[in-house]
């Protein structure tokens, strides 16, 4: 029988047409199905494509099955089977019968059927993942519409078909169940037979003129929202006043974060609840999201405690936050006008974060020029300044510390260097801004300059400068700091001299002491600053002897650094050698090279005192740098 049903469905050509079993047919390629099918949910909805494919499906297979019927088949059976090989012979799929059951009622034209089977190699799973990839649902629709008009038009009743595994998803093939709708729990048939039947003219224009009711209230909604926010935002409030209104329209809870995920407001949610939520999300972020990456796009996110739609708040564009509603009842859906009101809620933040950035960064920019001038030495008055710095809430009657920051790569050709001073520059504001400490900071080539009031100091200002450097080589890993500080400064119009204090501290630090308080020069601070600048540094070149006839040269400024830090760490070998990343044998014939140019022993600890002081001397000056 199926030789016969095979050999009498042949495809003849005439004049350009195809034909099979007297019909005309046509051949398309799968990939020009999609692009139409893509088409379509574009116009009319996913929900809406499934019933047109579905009906489009049954179309073709109660097509068929009329001819079947002319056919005069012998048993139901037949009948049926010879579906599943016309179906295969449309290129659809493979078909195969797993199960079928048939019980007919006396004197009734109409019987129940229950058939289970497989499609193999499903042209509407291909096409789907070659176009998106694997599926989140089965979506072979046509193949079971085809399925349900056949076997509705043999049995006289409607039959549902279901696809319950789907190579689309990754399914090893597409496993189908038809139950004509006797054989049906009401379920089903309420959730299934829907597809199956087509809407009038009159329910597609009511349809679609809720559809638009629908959308017009929603875009007045979210426009209200919008509307609200931005008068906020005149108002001058805050993120949190922001919060609490879009709370209040919405009734969803709200956060409104910083790109770390820091807190900057939120509203419909009790302290206890929020710990809760944000500790469910930073698990997510730990297990799911890459380290760094921000989310570019608004996105639905579902955690152990709730379900979050969060969408990135752009400044410029950079991603500088986060606002998200919060949804922790897992049956409430997150509908269309959720994702339209984030969007304005993101951008009413974004407006206000840029304004915030601005009046911060114009604030910061007059601070360091006031800063400028006052290191400057040119402000025409002690009072003056006093009376600028109360404008910024800044009491510069009391003593105070000048800090100077200075950076350089570990690896040379890194980013732009301008490029990375601004970084350096947002880093710093940034730590000011964490900790909430009011100080003047100005940039300077490769740093920068702070005037730290002791005021602001919870311990020594070595502390503090420890915080800024620990965030600093956080930030920025491929950089190292520096950081040199002035003596207590009592008076604000001697400023300047504490500058040129900072700064000669400065020098003074290498990659094992990269905080120095100008302090702890000690005498060598003392005697650069008592203008004899050049008679210390002639006594320093005459100590130094051969050791110092060319210290630019590569050569002769290895052993000076060498001489250094040996001596810096009181002659101690091992400590030198992991210093410098030497070998000891390294230092002992880098030790014998200085001796024999200095023509000492280096064991006279009274010799090697002075050598150190002479190396300080003129590090202090600037003459000479032992840094890489």
């Amino acid at each position: 029988m199926a030789n016969n049903i095979f050999s009498s469905k042949s495809l003849t050509k005439q004049n350009g047409a195809y034909h099979m079993d007297g019909e005309r047919v046509v051949l398309l390629s799968i990939s020009a199905i999609g692009t139409l099918k893509e088409d379509i949910e574009s116009n009319i909805g996913k929900e809406r494509l499934k019933g047109f494919l579905i009906r489009h499906g049954k179309e073709l297979g109660s097509n068929d099955a009329r001819k079947a019927l002319t056919m005069n088949f012998s048993t139901a059976q037949e009948s049926i089977q010879h579906g599943t090989v016309m179906h295969t012979l449309k290129g659809h799929a493979r078909v195969e019968t797993t199960y079928l059951k048939i019980e007919k009622r006396d004197n009734e034209p109409r019987f129940s059927i229950h058939m289970e089977g497989n499609w193999l190699h499903s042209y509407e799973a291909e096409e789907y993942v070659n176009r998106y990839g694997l599926a989140n649902e089965p979506i072979c629709n046509t193949l079971v519409g085809y399925a349900s008009g056949y076997l509705s038009v043999i049995s006289n009743q409607q039959v549902i078909v279901k696809e319950v595994t789907c190579e689309a998803k990754g399914d090893e093939c597409c496993h189908w169940v038809a139950k004509s709708i006797d054989l049906c729990d009401k379920d089903t048939i309420k959730n299934e037979l829907k597809y199956y039947k087509e809407d009038t003219i009159v329910d597609e224009l009511g349809y679609t003129y809720e559809k638009l009711l629908e959308e017009r209230n929603n875009l007045t909604r979210a426009t209200n929202i919008y509307s609200n926010l931005t008068e906020e935002i005149f108002k001058g409030n805050n993120l949190q006043s922001i919060a609490e209104v879009v709370c209040e329209a919405t009734g969803t809870p709200i956060t409104i974060d910083d790109v770390k995920f820091r807190s900057f407001a939120y509203a419909g949610l009790s302290p206890h609840e929020y710990i809760d939520v944000n500790l469910s999300f930073t698990s997510y972020l730990e297990n799911h999201r890459k380290e760094h990456t921000p989310f570019l796009s608004i996105k639905r996110i579902v955690t152990t405690a709730h379900t979050r739609l969060l969408a990135p708040i752009f400044i410029g564009k950079k991603v500088s936050g986060y606002c998200s509603f919060i949804y922790t009842d897992s049956t409430i859906k997150i509908s269309d006008i959720d994702f339209m009101i984030l969007e304005r809620i993101s951008l009413a933040c974004s407006i206000y974060l840029l304004n915030e950035k601005n009046c911060f960064e114009a604030t910061e920019r007059m601070k360091g020029y006031f800063l400028d001038n006052i290191l400057s030495g040119k402000s025409t008055s002690k009072k003056d300044i006093i009376q600028r710095g109360n404008f910024i809430n800044l009491d510069l009657n009391q003593s105070y510390y000048i800090v100077f920051i200075a950076y350089h790569s570990v690896e040379e050709k890194l980013q732009n260097e301008l490029v990375f001073h601004e970084a350096f520059m947002e880093t710093i504001t940034e730590f000011l801004k964490r900790n909430k400490l009011n100080v003047l900071f100005s940039q300077r080539t490769n740093g920068g300059v702070l005037l730290v009031p002791t005021s602001i100091l919870t311990k020594t200002i070595e502390f503090f400068s420890r915080e800024v450097l620990q965030f600093l080589s956080k930030m920025h890993p491929l950089y190292r700091f520096r950081t040199g500080i002035s003596m207590t400064g009592k008076s604000i119009d001697q400023a300047c001299k504490h500058y040129d204090e900072a700064k000669t501290a400065l020098r003074m630090t290498t990659e094992r002491n990269d905080i120095v308080s100008f302090e702890s020069l000690g005498v060598v601070g003392m005697l650069i600053n008592q203008n004899n600048e050049e008679a210390v540094k002639q006594m320093s070149r005459y100590t130094l002897g051969k050791l110092y006839d060319n210290p630019t040269c590569t050569k002769n400024k290895e052993l000076l650094r060498t001489l250094y830090v040996y001596l810096e760490n009181g002659g101690n070998l091992e400590q030198t050698s992991d210093d410098l990343c030497l070998s000891i044998s390294g230092l002992r014939y880098r030790l014998q090279k200085i001796k024999s140019l200095l023509g000492q022993d280096l064991s006279h600890s009274h010799f090697n005192y002075q050598l150190f002081l002479s190396l300080q001397a003129l590090m202090v000056t600037g003459e000479l740098s032992i840094m890489d």
